[in-house]
């Protein structure tokens, strides 16, 4: 016998309740569920006082010191504690166009993790008052929501040029600052599903994924003064833009613009939370590119090397140190022939790739700076940080 079903049909639901109109103001749909405000930010030069990415994947990749103003301070740290300032050998795994996942593994492989986790905390994070200033500030922020928002903690998020795997291995190095961003938390601009125009206009609507009922969202990015986002995309996603003082590529956050931060997003009162003063206070990003004029300091790199090696020459290949690795050299070339096709480089393919000559043995041997289109990210469609 043929066995009947209807009895298992479930009536639908009244047309009116279907497709209900659109009768409430714009957003306000996402009050209803959700934190009271989600805080999105930035990771390098927001959270870190330091490029993490840069420093890692235009320096210490290839040597190059010079490959951006921030390297200069790594490679102090890097002298103090004979610690070479150069990828001196491909870590095993698959590292194809992961400039910076590549770099922290030899970091790691060549120094170990205790100084790892040192290099993190003291150079990119700012040191032990600073980590705690910003754990301290962080945790205000999070509760002020609990006093506004019927009983519901802000959430904070972290949202990046980078790479969000990277991002979860420096934050490993500070689990003060790691348990505010949570591996679900923790993304970067190749997750979008939405093509747009911008950075922030893509954390934007990250941002909105990720919380898809937050009352409030606010995007914090040192980058906002050279990329400004669509006010499309932000009514849209209902993201509001930090603009206080947080000049780019400089400290991040500080003593001197928490307070603006804390007005933005919470309103009343005022955190607790003591800043300590610190070197880069008040820097606009350029301060430490000064320091690099001067080449008579030679720099000791002992990853290999038999004598006295200069890291912030321009030149790697001029050292007594080891070359660099193979895989490192394929992986600069294949970035600068990308750049090369999008018109970004000499618009003859026929001539030789900028910084890169060949060897007796035909290997190609990297020997300029590096620039902000040596190390483009392998998706095309993806900003640099």
């Amino acid at each position: 016998q043929q066995r009947s079903f209807e009895h298992m049909s479930l009536p639908s639901p009244p047309a009116s309740k279907m497709f209900a109109p659109p009768d409430r103001p714009a957003n306000q749909h996402w009050a209803e569920q959700g934190p009271p405000v989600l805080i999105g930010f930035d990771f390098d030069c927001t959270l870190t006082v330091r490029h993490f990415f840069k420093v890692f994947s235009w320096g210490y990749l290839s040597g190059n010191m010079r490959g951006h103003p921030h390297c200069t301070a790594f490679a102090e740290w890097c002298k103090k504690r004979k610690i070479g300032t150069r990828l001196t050998s491909q870590p095993y795994g698959m590292w194809q166009d992961n400039a910076l996942g590549m770099a922290l593994e030899g970091f790691v492989k060549a120094n170990g993790q205790e100084a790892y986790k040192a290099c993190i905390r003291e150079i990119f994070f700012g040191g032990e008052a600073r980590i705690a200033a910003l754990a301290s500030f962080l945790e205000e922020l999070r509760n002020a929501g609990l006093k506004s928002g019927g009983g519901r903690p802000n959430d904070m998020a972290i949202v990046t040029a980078g790479r969000s795997a990277t991002v979860l291995r420096a934050l490993w190095a500070a689990p003060e600052l790691a348990k505010f961003f949570p591996p679900p938390m923790v993304w970067d601009v190749s997750q979008c599903r939405h093509n747009v125009d911008g950075v922030m206009a893509t954390k934007a609507l990250i941002l909105r994924e990720i919380s898809p009922h937050a009352k409030r969202i606010i995007l914090v990015d040192d980058s906002l003064e050279s990329d400004e986002p669509a006010s499309w995309v932000l009514d849209s996603a209902g993201v509001e833009m930090f603009r206080g003082r947080l000049p780019y590529e400089a400290s991040g956050l500080n003593r001197l613009n928490f307070g603006q931060l804390w007005t933005h997003a919470i309103g009343g009162g005022s955190p607790t939370t003591v800043w300590p003063s610190h070197e880069l206070d008040g820097e606009d990003g350029e301060d430490e590119a000064d320091e690099d004029d001067d080449d008579d300091e030679v720099i000791e790199d002992n990853e290999g090397g038999d004598g006295d090696i200069d890291p912030l020459k321009s030149d790697p290949e001029d050292s007594d140190g080891p070359p660099t690795p193979r895989g490192v050299r394929d992986l600069l070339k294949r970035q600068e022939a990308k750049s090369k096709a999008k018109g970004k480089a000499k618009a003859s393919q026929d001539e030789p790739m900028e910084g890169v000559e060949d060897d007796a043995d035909g290997d190609a041997g990297y020997n300029e700076i590096i620039s902000d289109d040596d190390l483009e990210p392998d998706d095309e469609s993806r900003p640099m940080p």
